[in-house]
């Protein structure tokens, strides 16, 4: 997923708008885009580039990540025998 993507996606969300209080252009290299609702412009994403694409979002990872290492995981398991 690319950086305009992500964000396209989160502006998905109703009354979501995105801003970039750190740095003078969207188009500034290393630029954060911050993604807030509109009514209390509490932010709910921040999304930037440094070497890859980063998003740090205000929720508990964890339980979500175990999901993905098993579905990792199972992926690559080798085939059993038929």
């Amino acid at each position: 997923m690319t950086r305009c993507a992500l964000v396209d996606y989160c502006l998905t969300y109703p009354d979501a708008y995105e801003d970039y209080p750190f740095d003078e252009s969207a188009d500034a290299a290393g630029a954060w885009t911050v993604i807030r609702h509109r009514l209390n412009q509490k932010s709910f994403a921040f999304i930037y580039e440094r070497d890859g694409l980063c998003v740090n979002l205000k929720c508990e990872p964890e339980d979500e990540l175990r999901g993905m290492i098993e579905h990792s995981y199972r992926l690559t398991m080798p085939k059993r025998g038929r």
